[in-house]
């Protein structure tokens, strides 16, 4: 019989919290705050400016295909933007997005009202206060009861 033996190798920051002298954990994420802080606006910037990509895709006219195709580039964008700040119902309601026109089927019709909806309880939840929680759980649950009518299961 064999047996196999993990080896396992300590990250960097576990070295440096267990040394003595090392670093405490509420220091390394205060600095890892102060360290995001100058690129919050740059990502507030890039999602207002998605979000008016949105808008301006909503209302144009062309191949509906290729117009699905970039509501999905311009939400996957938003999503990238907003995951490292605290701006997680923002991610997940730009993740919605992304699956809805993931799921489009091509040369077939799109109901455009998702995208509306999207762009407007996305725009909401950034202006709610952060430590409102059940406002944003029910503007996601709203989202995501939208999806559920388009034929997506969320996740748990």
């Amino acid at each position: 019989m064999s047996v196999i033996t993990w080896v396992r190798r300590k990250s960097r920051l576990a070295s440096l919290i267990s040394a003595p002298g090392g670093i405490s954990v509420g220091a390394a994420l205060k600095a890892a705050d102060a360290n995001l802080a100058p690129m919050r606006q740059e990502a507030m910037a890039v999602i207002n400016d998605r979000l008016n990509t949105l808008s301006t895709i909503r209302s144009e006219d062309g191949p509906t295909d290729a117009r699905v195709d970039r509501v999905y580039q311009a939400s996957s964008t938003i999503l990238d933007a907003a995951s490292p700040f605290d701006l997680a119902h923002v991610s997940k309601a730009a993740h919605n997005l992304c699956e809805i026109s993931d799921r489009h089927q091509y040369g077939r019709p799109f109901d455009w009202r998702v995208v509306d909806v999207h762009v407007r309880a996305m725009s909401l939840l950034m202006s709610l206060p952060i430590d409102d929680m059940a406002a944003r759980d029910q503007v996601l649950q709203g989202l995501y009861q939208l999806a559920h009518k388009k034929g997506i299961a969320q996740k748990a």
